[in-house]
């Protein structure tokens, strides 16, 4: 295993866990978001706020976009645009095991 990949491991082990955060396009364009430690609609919008200009710059959007946040409070989604933003089913360790998408689409 690579040597980066032992120390995002290391730095997770005393942490509890966290879960993949990924926004979607219909093209098949995707991009990680971040990652939540409360699985629910709140602490998802609380996510998206944080990284709010990543994610205006990177899905671009512009002035006139909405979000709407959906789903169970253990399933939450969020649609901006034609984007839809969702728990990817992974936690943050396996998303470093088998590979992190990256952050933005560049």
């Amino acid at each position: 295993m690579e040597t980066a990949t032992l120390e995002k491991l290391e730095a997770l082990r005393h942490y509890a866990t966290k879960y993949e955060v990924v926004a979607t396009h219909p093209d098949g364009r995707r991009f990680r978001v971040g990652y939540l430690g409360q699985l629910s609609r709140r602490g998802l919008f609380l996510l998206m706020r944080a990284v709010g200009e990543r994610l205006v710059r990177v899905m671009g959007l512009d002035e006139s976009a909405t979000m709407q946040v959906n789903g169970s409070a253990k399933r939450p989604t969020a649609t901006v645009g034609s984007w839809t933003v969702a728990v990817s089913g992974r936690t943050q360790r396996d998303a470093i095991l088998s590979g992190e998408l990256p952050l933005t689409l560049d």
